[in-house]
């Protein structure tokens, strides 16, 4: 799992198949982010694809400065099973803001 293109208020989230998704029969993906210190998850699911070597998604309506921890799980007709959770911290709203002015000025 890889987190970029972070800003104040949102960030994408990008994850390739497990090597074995054709073994497991892996059926889709649940993306699922929270804020540090809260127990409840945000989830957005995705079908799997055969097609398809990688997923993104980009998570919005964050708050500044805020730690969220994010895990990807691939679901079956078992179950999930997650990867470890993260912590990626948005951005300050005005450095945000500064680093978009000093990347027109160039």
């Amino acid at each position: 799992m890889e987190v970029f293109d972070k800003e104040s208020d949102e960030m994408s989230v990008r994850w390739r198949p497990p090597e074995d998704s054709d073994a497991f029969k892996v059926e889709g993906y649940v993306l699922q982010h929270r804020e540090f210190k809260v127990t409840v998850y945000t989830n957005a699911s995705f079908p799997a694809t055969k097609d398809k070597d990688t997923y993104s998604f980009r998570i919005q309506n964050l708050e500044p400065e805020t730690t969220y921890m994010i895990r990807v799980g691939a679901r079956n007709e078992y179950g999930s099973n997650y990867n470890e959770e993260e912590g990626h911290e948005t951005l300050d709203e005005r450095k945000q803001s500064d680093n978009l002015f000093w990347n027109q000025k160039r």
